[in-house]
């Protein structure tokens, strides 16, 4: 199915290979709404933007599409800018996440902060090619000291 979670899924992981990261995980968004991509982003560096962020950039109406993101999106109840409190802000619907972030501190929370917020949350679309991408000793060449940027 050329339109469904596993094509545009598909897409965030191929967006996530093109960064040049090594210390942080490979992160892609695709963000479709009526069923056309209208963003996306990766994180080519650890200090640049969020891909969440990239894929929304210069979009003025974002409200009720859909976010493939590869790997749990970034979630600290401290942080107002971290990108799932920013979904829910934009009024994102639905929020596809390919496998769970590995950082304790991160993993399911964000899950759990969408669905309070009512987006609906999705996870595991193509979670072993996920998994895959972010722990692969053969695509992470650097030792992983911050889990923290996506």
């Amino acid at each position: 199915m050329k339109n469904g979670d596993d094509y545009f899924m598909q897409k965030a992981l191929e967006l996530a290979k093109r960064s040049k990261n090594k210390v942080n995980l490979l992160v892609g968004v695709i963000l479709v709404k009526e069923g056309k991509i209208i963003g996306q982003g990766y994180q080519n560096t650890r200090e640049g933007q969020h891909a969440f962020l990239q894929a929304i950039e210069n979009i003025k109406n974002i409200q009720n599409s859909t976010v493939y993101i590869n790997i749990e999106p970034c979630f600290y109840p401290e942080d107002k800018f971290s990108c799932t409190r920013i979904m829910t802000q934009k009024g994102i619907s639905r929020c596809v996440i390919g496998t769970n972030n590995p950082d304790p501190e991160v993993s399911g929370k964000s899950v759990i902060f969408l669905k309070e917020h009512g987006v609906g949350v999705t996870v595991g679309v193509l979670g072993e090619k996920c998994r895959r991408l972010i722990m692969d000793p053969e695509i992470r060449t650097a030792k992983r000291t911050n889990l923290r940027y996506n």
